[in-house]
């Protein structure tokens, strides 16, 4: 779980436009220690959205465009974006994130209810 504080930018433009970004090179870091889900309280997982574009039509690079989704068809992993409450994680030492997903017919996306079950040792 990545906590970034942009959760708290919740109901303002800012969320959706001073967002950090999850850089590819980090993600594959994380993902080498055989990490499978990726939890993040950012409006996406990748750079904002208009952060993005504005490099692509600079640049013509498709590179670009969702570098972190574009890894999970080269690396075996799940990332849950705009996530919420996870500073009231930073105390507990042990923790398990359950996520209980919609199913979604011909989807391949969707929202989850994730729970984190604090271990009380």
């Amino acid at each position: 779980m990545i906590n970034t504080g942009a959760s708290k930018k919740w109901g303002t433009p800012a969320y959706f436009s001073e967002a950090p970004e999850m850089l590819l090179e980090a993600t594959e870091y994380i993902l080498s220690f055989g990490v499978k889900v990726i939890g993040i309280d950012t409006y996406g997982f990748d750079r904002p959205f208009k952060n993005m574009i504005d490099d692509f039509l600079d640049s013509g690079d498709n590179s670009n465009l969702w570098p972190a989704h574009i890894l999970g068809r080269k690396m075996e992993y799940v990332h849950i974006e705009r996530m919420n409450n996870l500073d009231e994680l930073l105390p507990v030492k042990k923790f398990t994130v359950c996520c209980f997903p919609i199913k979604l017919k011909g989807m391949d996306a969707a929202w989850t209810r994730a729970v984190a079950l604090i271990d009380e040792e």
